[in-house]
C-alpha cells in the first residue's frame, strides 16, 4: 500500500473548527499566588519605594503608616514577611514586634532602622525579629532580606502542618486506644457472664 501524509489544510473544516475550539476551552495554568509583604513605615515615598522593589522582585506588597493599622492587616490576613520600621508615631515598631508576635506568629519580621536607632534594631532582633535593614535602603537588600524570610516563613509553615498533622494522628490513636480498651472491658464482662452461666448451668445437671 502506499504511504501518504495527511497535512493540515487537508483536514475538513469541521475538524479544523473542532481543533481551535478545543485549544481556545482548554483550562489556563493555575495562577500561583505571590507572597504578601506588609510595609509598616509613617513616610509614604518609603512605603512607595518597598512597594515598587518588591513588586519587581515578585511579591504582591500591602502597606501601613503605623503599628496599629499594621496590627489590624496583620490579624485579619497574615502575610508572609512585615517590613516595619523602627521608629512610628504612636505604638513603636519595637513595642509593635511583640504584639505582631501574637497576631502573626509565623511571619517573620524585618525591622528598619536608621542609623540613630541602629541598636534599637539589633536590640529587636534578640527579641523575635528576623532581621533589620539600615537605612538608606538599597532595592537589592531589600529584595535579599524579605527573599531570606519567605524563605523561613514557608518553613514555619511547612513546620506549623507537620505539628497540626501530627496532632491530629495522637489524638486519632488515643481515640482508638480507648476505644480498645472500651471493646476490651465488655468483652470481658461477656465473657465473665458467659462463664458464670455455665456454672450455673452445671450445678443445674448435677
Amino acid at each position: 500500500a502506499g504511504t501518504f501524509l495527511l497535512k493540515n489544510q487537508d483536514l475538513p473544516d469541521t475538524l479544523r473548527a473542532q481543533d481551535g475550539v478545543r485549544k481556545t476551552m482548554a483550562p489556563a495554568p493555575p495562577e500561583i499566588a505571590k507572597p504578601t509583604v506588609l510595609v509598616v513605615d509613617d513616610e509614604r515615598l518609603i512605603r512607595e519605594f518597598c512597594t515598587d522593589i518588591l513588586g519587581q522582585a515578585g511579591f504582591q506588597v500591602r502597606t501601613a503608616a503605623d503599628a496599629q493599622e499594621a496590627l489590624g492587616a496583620a490579624q485579619a490576613d497574615p502575610p508572609a514577611v512585615i517590613l516595619l520600621d523602627v521608629m512610628l508615631p504612636g505604638m513603636s515598631g519595637v513595642e509593635a514586634l511583640v504584639h505582631f508576635g501574637r497576631v502573626a506568629p509565623l511571619t517573620p519580621v524585618i525591622m528598619i532602622t536608621a542609623y540613630a536607632s541602629l541598636q534599637s534594631a539589633i536590640g529587636s532582633v534578640q527579641h523575635g525579629a528576623y532581621d533589620y535593614i539600615p537605612k538608606p535602603l538599597a532595592p537589592e537588600a531589600i529584595a535579599a532580606a524579605v527573599r531570606r524570610a519567605e524563605a523561613h516563613h514557608r518553613v514555619l509553615v511547612q513546620n506549623d502542618r507537620l505539628v497540626h498533622t501530627l496532632h491530629e494522628k495522637v489524638a486519632e490513636l488515643s481515640r482508638l486506644h480507648q476505644l480498645t480498651h472500651e471493646l476490651a472491658a465488655d468483652l470481658r464482662e461477656r465473657i465473665e457472664a458467659r462463664t458464670a452461666e455455665l456454672h450455673r448451668s452445671e450445678r443445674l445437671t448435677e
